[in-house]
Parts: C-alpha cells; sequence; structure tokens
C-alpha cells in the first residue's frame, strides 16, 4: 500500500520467480552433491534444510556447503543447529507430529 493506495505486486513477483529460476539453476550441482552422500534435505532457490542425525555430521555437511558455495562464488549466509525437525517453518510450512 502507497499513500493509502492498493499496489499489484506482479513485478516483484516476477523477479522473486525469476531469481528462484536461477538460484534452482545454479544450485543443482549442490543438489547432486548432497544425493549422491544420501543426506535428507529440502531446497528451493537460496532456502536449504539438510537433515543430519549429529553434530560431527552437521559439521561435515557445512564444510561441504562452503566449498560448494565457493566454487559457485556464493555464500551461506545462515545456519540453524541442534533444532528438532519437528515445528521447523519452511518454505512457510511447518512440520508437526501427533
Amino acid at each position: 500500500m502507497a499513500n493509502g493506495i492498493a499496489i499489484e505486486r506482479h513485478e516483484e513477483r516476477r523477479k522473486a520467480d525469476r531469481l528462484a529460476l536461477l538460484g534452482n539453476v545454479l544450485l543443482d550441482e549442490v543438489d547432486k552433491e548432497l544425493e549422491k552422500r544420501r543426506h535428507a534435505f529440502v531446497r528451493y532457490a537460496d532456502d536449504c534444510n539438510v537433515y543430519v542425525r549429529s553434530r560431527k555430521a552437521g559439521e561435515r555437511v557445512m564444510r561441504l556447503l562452503r566449498k560448494q558455495y565457493a566454487s559457485l562464488r556464493c555464500a551461506s549466509t545462515r545456519r540453524r543447529r541442534g533444532r528438532p525437525v519437528w515445528n521447523r517453518k519452511i518454505l512457510g510450512y511447518t512440520c508437526g507430529h501427533g
């Protein structure tokens, strides 16, 4: 809303869609490496969660991802550790059990 007038954001949405597509193409190599190592992961554009069983495994995956992203001239900016999968939000959805 700008000055009390609702503005449609079709152009912003199209830009976001193009960036998501570019992210999916660029990070395909990362997906292939995670699949090769049989990791459980979810990624859409630059939003990625990798699920491991231990802190040590998480540290190995983070080293792998930093190396992969560096080769693509990308950066890993955030990481969350030690939180259970349940009740974590990704792509606007929350997984829960019960």
